[in-house]
């Protein structure tokens, strides 16, 4: 048994969906002006919510990655810039969250067998 609880084990599926969401808005920018690109998002709270829900936060929580469904510019691009820069500032910001919780469980873990 290791010391990951429940809490500890859902901040690491959200560091992982949170990386790959930033991976794959990163390249919904690089292809902003591409022609006929579709923008794909990566909606894994749901999957995570179902591992949650089952208790079956010890396997991979899948990260599916999903066309999003907006309106194409007249180049059949569907990729809308400014809300991708903003959801990636979002994200960023809520990844940084997580890390400063799951940094500070450990440190309640290395605090409690006489780490300093």
């Amino acid at each position: 048994m290791g010391l990951a609880d429940t809490t500890m084990k859902v901040m690491h599926h959200a560091m992982q969906g949170l990386t790959t969401r930033g991976e794959v808005r990163a390249h919904n920018i690089a292809n902003a002006e591409t022609p006929e690109y579709q923008a794909r998002d990566v909606p894994f709270e749901a999957e995570l919510r179902r591992a949650l829900r089952s208790d079956d936060l010890d396997r991979q929580v899948r990260q599916p990655v999903t066309l999003r469904d907006t309106l194409p510019d007249v180049h059949g691009n569907t990729v809308e810039l400014e809300n991708e820069m903003v959801a990636l500032l979002e994200d960023q910001v809520r990844f940084d969250t997580v890390v400063a919780s799951y940094n500070g469980k450990v440190d309640i873990y290395r605090r409690a067998i006489g780490g300093r």
